[in-house]
C-alpha cells in the first residue's frame, strides 16, 4: 500500500472551464481514492516498509517575517528566531564604594533561514556586535564562535575586570522568560535552545541577584548564567553571583542545525483497531497513533562537516524494526490520514519566508515573498492478508 503527500492536492474544471483544487497542508492531510477502498480485502496487519522524507525545514523559524500565502495558521509556538540581550554595566566607584550598574536591554531576531555552525554563530555575533556599537561598548568585548572540534557555539567576555574607580566593566546574558503562560519555555522552540544553552539554562535557571533590583521578585530581577569579565572578583559590594552564574566562556552542548531532532508521522485512522496505544515522553503533549518516528539524520554514523539539517537534504528509511499496526478482516481501507508533528508536540509549522541574503540582493521586503511550503513525501506499507486456509502449524513429527 504507496502513499505519498503529493496526492493530497486534486485540482478539476468545472463547466465554465475555471480551474477548481483541492489544497492540504503537507503536515495534515486524509486521502481515499474514487471508485473503490486503497486496500480492497481482509487483512490482519498494516507495518511501516519505507520513507523518502525531503527535510525543508529550516533551522530558524522566524513566524514575525511575514509572507503571503502561507496557506495554513502560523503557530506562534514555532517560532525561534527571538533573543533578548541584557547588558549591564557595573561601574567602579573605589574600595568599598557601591558601584554605579546601568542596564541596557537589547530585543532582536534572526532571519528565518538554514543556518550551519559558522553561520549561526556570525549572526549571534552580529546581534553583539549592534549592541557593542549602539551602547559604546569596546567592539570585541562579546564574541560568538563556533569551535569545530567540538561542534559547539562558544560565547566569551573577553574583557577583564577592572576596579579602578570610574571604569566600566560590560556583562551580558541572553535570557529567556520562564514565568510567561503556565508551561516554562524549555519544552517549546527557543533561539536559546538552538543556540544549545537548554541544558545549561535549565541546570542553572533565573536566580534573584539583591544587587541588581529590590525585592519584591519579578523576572525581569531574575538573572540567568551572565558573561562576566574575566578575574571578576564576585565579591560585595559588587554583584555576587551563585556558583556557576558569572562564566566568562560558555561552551553550548554541540549545535545541531535542525529546527527539530526528529518528526513523528501519525495516523489515526490506520491504528483504529489498536489495542494499545502509543506513547511518547513528551512533557507537554502526548501524541497517539504514531506510525513513524523519522530522525533528521543519516545512516552513516561518520562525522559530518556540517549537521545534518543545516541544510535541505533527502532522508530514506526502510525499516529493519517497523511498526505493525493491528488491523481488522471485517473491514477494507478506504482513507489514509497523516499528521506530522516535531519534538515539541506541535504540528510541523508553516515556513514563513527563508531566502538567503545572495538571492535577496535587492533587499525586498518579507512581506512581499511568496514561499512556497515543503517537498512531497512518500510511505510505503506492507498488508498482511487474512488466511483462513492455512493449516496450523503442529511442529515436527515423526
Amino acid at each position: 500500500m504507496a502513499t505519498s503527500s503529493f496526492d493530497r492536492l486534486s485540482g478539476t474544471r468545472d463547466l465554465s472551464g475555471n480551474v477548481i483544487t483541492q489544497w492540504q497542508p503537507y503536515s495534515n492531510f486524509r486521502v481515499q481514492t474514487l471508485g473503490g477502498n486503497i486496500i480492497q480485502g481482509q487483512i490482519n496487519k498494516i507495518r511501516v516498509a519505507e520513507i523518502m522524507f525531503p527535510y525543508n525545514l529550516p533551522t530558524i523559524m522566524n513566524t514575525e517575517s511575514g509572507g503571503i500565502g502561507l496557506g495554513q495558521s502560523q503557530n506562534e509556538n514555532s517560532d525561534n528566531s527571538f533573543v533578548e540581550l541584557v547588558l549591564y554595566n557595573v561601574t567602579a566607584q573605589g574600595p568599598g564604594v557601591a558601584p554605579i550598574i546601568t542596564t541596557a536591554i537589547v530585543n532582536t531576531t534572526i532571519d528565518s533561514g538554514y543556518y550551519t555552525g559558522t553561520e549561526f554563530a556570525t549572526a549571534i555575533q552580529s546581534i553583539y556586535t549592534a549592541a557593542e556599537t549602539a551602547e559604546g561598548i569596546t567592539a570585541g568585548t562579546f564574541t560568538a564562535t563556533f569551535d569545530t572540534t567540538t561542534g559547539s557555539i562558544v560565547l566569551r567576555n573577553n574583557s577583564t575586570w577592572s576596579d579602578v574607580s570610574g571604569t566600566a566593566n560590560w556583562f551580558a546574558e541572553f535570557t529567556y522568560d520562564p514565568a510567561t503562560g503556565s508551561q516554562v519555555s524549555l519544552n517549546q522552540p527557543n533561539l536559546l535552545w538552538t543556540m544549545g544553552l537548554r541544558d545549561i539554562y535549565a541546570r542553572y535557571p533565573p536566580v534573584y541577584i539583591p544587587t541588581f533590583g529590590d525585592a519584591p521578585v519579578t523576572p525581569d530581577e531574575t538573572r540567568s548564567p551572565v558573561l562576566a569579565p574575566k578575574n571578576y572578583p564576585n565579591v560585595s559590594p559588587f554583584p555576587v553571583f551563585p556558583t556557576g552564574y558569572a562564566p566568562t566562556i560558555i561552551v553550548c552542548s554541540p549545535y545541531t542545525g535542525c529546527y527539530t531532532q526528529y518528526i513523528d508521522v501519525c495516523s489515526p485512522s490506520l491504528c483504529q483497531a489498536q489495542y494499545v496505544r502509543d506513547g511518547n515522553t513528551n512533557q507537554k503533549v502526548i501524541r497517539r497513533d504514531l506510525i513513524a518516528r523519522v530522525y533528521i539524520a543519516s545512516d552513516n554514523s561518520v562525522p559530518l562537516t556540517n549537521p545534518a539539517g543545516s541544510r535541505p537534504f533527502l532522508i530514506h528509511r526502510q525499516f529493519k524494526n517497523a511498526k505493525v499496526m493491528k488491523w481488522t478482516a471485517e473491514r477494507s481501507i478506504d482513507n489514509i490520514d497523516l499528521v506530522l508533528y516535531d519534538q515539541f508536540g506541535n504540528q510541523l509549522p508553516a515556513i514563513p519566508p527563508t531566502l538567503a541574503s545572495a538571492e535577496n540582493p535587492n533587499s525586498v521586503d518579507l512581506d512581499a515573498i511568496l514561499q512556497s511550503q515543503p517537498s512531497d513525501y512518500a510511505i510505503t506499507f506492507l498488508v498482511d492478508e487474512h488466511d483462513e486456509t492455512t493449516e496450523h502449524n503442529y511442529g515436527y513429527t515423526a
